[in-house]
């Protein structure tokens, strides 16, 4: 990271000096230097130069273009990445509505992005829209995908833990997801799917030994690899396959 960020400033300079003014690739590397501070968790430096992307967007696109969305997506996670859920929701509902007018509700697009919002409202408390989005993305027909769908049971596991009512059948069908013939990857949706982060916000309000468990379950669900690892877990161990039929509590 050290040796990246003078390279990424350099990048950016020259392009600021040499091409037009509002150049994508300028915009490109805008972003790629707000992500690297992000990541190293300088969120302070990186606000402004996110700020800079949306104003061009006002600029020069339109509130539906896919650049638009694409880096609206992209604010919304550094904010949560800060703990800011309450902004980041107003954000990913904007993304989740404008993706779904452009691609439809079975979209990979729409589906990643509205388990992003099913985080801000999981940790801001509001369980029920979240179940309601979960169980209506698990039973529309949206082609299933290794970085799509098992998301859907983890999460919905997640709530099940804050609701202390674990004899629910997602684990199960996370098990029949993850142990069964392995799901195509879809391109729309970057792998692996990063919300560890999400897991430590939540440990104060989840059962002890939740959140290396629920990482575990993440990372087996980016790696087939690691699915291996969730053996020491006995929660894991004792659970049975469930089928992927089988209905989702409706309350």
């Amino acid at each position: 990271m050290d040796e990246a960020e003078p390279l990424m400033r350099r990048a950016l300079e020259i392009r600021e000096k040499t091409l037009v003014p509002d150049h994508p690739d300028t915009y490109k590397s805008i972003e790629v230097l707000a992500g690297l501070l992000e990541t190293t968790g300088r969120f302070e430096e990186a606000e402004p130069l996110r700020q800079r992307v949306l104003e061009r967007r006002d600029r020069t696109l339109g509130p539906e273009h896919p650049d638009t969305l694409r880096r609206m997506n992209n604010q919304s996670a550094g904010l949560r990445k800060q703990g800011d859920f309450a902004q980041a929701e107003l954000i990913d509902r904007q993304v989740v509505a404008s993706t779904m007018n452009i691609h439809g509700a079975a979209h990979p697009c729409t589906i990643h992005r509205r388990s992003n919002l099913v985080l801000d409202l999981i940790f801001l408390g509001k369980l029920t829209e979240a179940r309601d989005l979960l169980r209506e993305s698990w039973q529309s027909d949206a082609e299933r995908y290794a970085n799509t769908t098992p998301r859907f049971a983890l999460q919905a596991y997640l709530i099940a833990l804050l609701e202390a009512h674990p004899d629910t059948p997602f684990l199960g069908q996370l098990k029949t997801l993850l142990t069964g013939p392995e799901l195509p990857v879809t391109g729309e949706v970057a792998l692996p799917v990063e919300i560890g982060y999400f897991f430590e916000a939540m440990r104060e309000k989840l059962p002890q030994g939740s959140v290396e468990f629920l990482t575990a379950l993440l990372n087996a669900t980016n790696d087939s690899a690691k699915v291996a690892a969730l053996d020491q877990f006995a929660a894991w161990r004792d659970q049975p396959p469930i089928p992927l039929d089988a209905p989702w509590p409706t309350d």
